[in-house]
């Protein structure tokens, strides 16, 4: 420990000068770096061999992370000893630089720096090198990407983006009187060593010749300890929007065009806790779907009605995370087919698992891998589940119904009572309001027909009428 510690400090003093000969230089800032090899031999106790019998005991040797070292320009570097000579390259590591309660591991990229044989330096992009005193490096794992040359197989029919290689290293540095001090102590993590991730597809209903669906996101997994229960865990994912036409036979569904309709892309940590439910979007129908975020294998199988590809993949497996859910938005095009708006999730790793084990509180960082599951157009459970769901949950209540109306008959009884209350009321109502009605039709066409005959009366009595006042009025001159 105390070689190592001295072998630290040396490698900071290298870094900081970032003098002497060099072998890459590094284009975005175009800053010279110093030679791993030459930052290892400051210390001249230094052996490569001593390393390479470290990361043989700890069971790393393709990719051991044996070291960290700040900069002056408050840059955070790695020193990996990996046994196969220029067989692999770093692409991430996953550290947590705050402790204790406030743990939280994150994904940082990784760019090579220098490599001699089995010796390479790296430097962490886009990490905050802390002005503190005390400066934790928590070290959960160092990953590569995935690459069927190198051996790599994949385990179901996912996607695997990367490989990861636990560390558990925490590495602090103190500055004490403008010099610092580095120490690294082992530390604990827990293995992902099985893993599947699907979704299932909701319906939400549709109007104007549109559908919605709500798709459901899920990883399926075991680890090499026991869990008796999840309290709290972290998982991060990509969030891709596309937008796609489909001719009834999903042929534009592949690899090679999908950049063509992709519209976003969006990367996502969530934080999941026991007791936590979900459930589908339902703007436009009754139907409901509800789901605990963290359940066992067993509970999810039976409460979800999956294929028997999709089941057989979650053998083995003991818990299951629903950690994300997005919209699907099919609009019909006719003859043409469909015009679908959806999103895909892909690399799925879980960053963190607080549990129970042996009656024992962990708060652990997982050394996982990043895992794609398969397409939103072909969901885990039945593609036409959507809609018989809808049905049973109609028939479902209706049953439910007449089920609650055998035990509460007499309620049927108080209703039919009001409803034929209502009808009598209803029918004198009416009755009555017909004979007002028909009264007052009947008194008016009789004052119509009065007032018609006077006009007559009036009409064929004129000339008489007439005739009477001339002669009057002839009479009255005389």
């Amino acid at each position: 420990m105390k070689k190592l510690s001295l072998i630290l400090v040396i490698i900071l003093i290298a870094s900081c000068l970032g003098s002497g000969l060099t072998s890459i230089a590094f284009a975005a800032s175009e800053t010279i770096y110093t030679d791993v090899l030459e930052d290892l031999s400051k210390d001249e106790t230094f052996n490569v061999e001593n390393v390479k019998a470290e990361a043989t005991e700890q069971g790393n040797p393709e990719m051991y992370v044996f070291q960290i070292a700040e900069s002056n320009t408050r840059e955070l570097f790695v020193y990996v000893f990996q046994q196969s000579e220029h067989k692999y390259t770093a692409s991430e590591i996953r550290i947590s630089t705050s402790i204790g309660d406030n743990f939280a591991p994150k994904d940082y990229k990784l760019t090579l720096l220098s490599r001699n044989g089995t010796l390479h330096k790296y430097k962490v992009e886009d990490i905050a090198v802390l002005s503190d005193s005390v400066r934790n490096y928590l070290v959960i794992q160092i990953a590569r990407l995935w690459d069927n040359k190198l051996g790599d197989t994949l385990e179901n029919k996912n996607e695997v983006n990367t490989v990861a290689y636990a560390v558990n290293k925490l590495f602090s540095a103190e500055t004490v009187d403008d010099a610092v001090k580095y120490t690294v102590k082992q530390n604990d993590s827990i293995v992902i060593t099985s893993k599947y991730v699907g979704n299932l597809r909701y319906y939400d209903g549709g109007t104007w010749g549109q559908d919605f669906y709500t798709s459901s996101h899920y990883v399926a997994f075991s680890t090499d300890r026991r869990i008796d229960e999840i309290y709290e865990v972290d998982v991060s994912y990509v969030v891709k929007d596309y937008t796609l036409v489909d001719d009834l036979t999903y042929k534009n569904w592949d690899n090679t065009n999908k950049q063509f309709f992709e519209r976003n892309s969006s990367s996502n940590t969530v934080t999941l806790k026991s007791e936590q439910y979900s459930q589908n979007n339902n703007r436009w129908s009754f139907t409901l779907h509800t789901w605990k975020t963290i359940q066992s294998v067993k509970d999810f199988k039976s409460s979800e009605k999956l294929t028997a590809s999709a089941a057989a993949q979650l053998e083995g497996k003991q818990w299951v995370l629903r950690f994300a859910q997005t919209s699907i938005k099919r609009s019909n095009l006719g003859l043409a087919g469909y015009n679908y708006s959806l999103s895909e999730v892909s690399d799925v790793t879980i960053l963190r698992l607080h549990f129970l084990s042996d009656r024992k509180v962990y708060n652990l960082g997982v050394v996982d891998n990043k895992q794609t599951g398969g397409s939103v157009t072909e969901p885990d459970n039945d593609k036409w589940q959507a809609a018989k769901d809808q049905w049973e949950q109609i028939l479902q209540k209706i049953e439910n119904f007449f089920i609650w109306l055998k035990t509460n008959w007499w309620v049927l009884l108080v209703v039919f009572g009001v409803a034929l209350l209502i009808v009598f009321l209803a029918v004198d109502v009416l009755r009555k309001g017909l004979v007002i009605v028909l009264k007052t039709i009947v008194k008016g066409t009789w004052y119509i027909i009065k007032y018609i005959f006077i006009g007559i009366g009036y009409v064929v009595a004129s000339p008489v009428l007439i005739i009477i006042a001339i002669v009057r009025a002839v009479k009255k001159k005389k």
